[in-house]
């Protein structure tokens, strides 16, 4: 996805905080059997946090970096997206 301004997208396991212009890409998948979304940067700063307010935790996304989030989780801290998903 590619904006110019500030945004908030809902999947059913995180709630995405995006700032600015931005490239990036959110895909479902499942971690230990857990619904899961995860969010690769290409261009901006984004934010994730799990979509259950009850359930603290935000992580910032830079450029060239990832996260994944499962039900019921935090999101893991941002590594390098791996050459085989560019």
């Amino acid at each position: 996805m590619t904006c110019g301004d500030k945004f908030d997208i809902e999947t059913n396991v995180a709630d995405v905080n995006a700032f600015g212009t931005l490239d990036f890409v959110i895909w479902e998948s499942t971690i230990d059997g857990k619904p899961a979304s995860c969010l690769a940067v290409l261009k901006g700063v984004v934010e994730i946090k799990n979509i259950d307010d009850s359930i603290k935790g935000t992580v910032r996304v830079p450029k060239g970096e990832m996260s994944c989030i499962a039900a019921g989780g935090v999101p893991s801290s941002p590594v390098t997206i791996p050459e085989e998903l560019l």
